[in-house]
């Protein structure tokens, strides 16, 4: 299996193709439009088509909110 892409620490955003975390809840366009930041290590998700998921943090003026995301939805800032 391959090694995961990211590691805890990177900054991160979504790609443009991005449309729902990895349990499909819908992303938002705030969302979509603020920069975030892998938070722990990678793990895998059973049932999916990609390797990897990652607890992914986003940074709001208020809030900080903590997405489970897929490998192939995030790309590096």
């Amino acid at each position: 299996m391959a090694q995961p892409k990211f590691k805890d620490g990177d900054n991160i955003r979504l790609t443009t193709k991005t449309s729902a975390s990895a349990y499909g809840t819908a992303f938002d366009k705030g969302t979509k439009a603020t920069w975030s930041k892998i938070d722990g290590k990678a793990f895998e998700l059973h049932k999916s088509n990609s390797n990897y998921a990652y607890r992914v943090a986003f940074w709001y003026n208020n809030a900080i909110v903590f997405w489970n995301i897929l490998e192939q939805d995030l790309q590096i800032k």
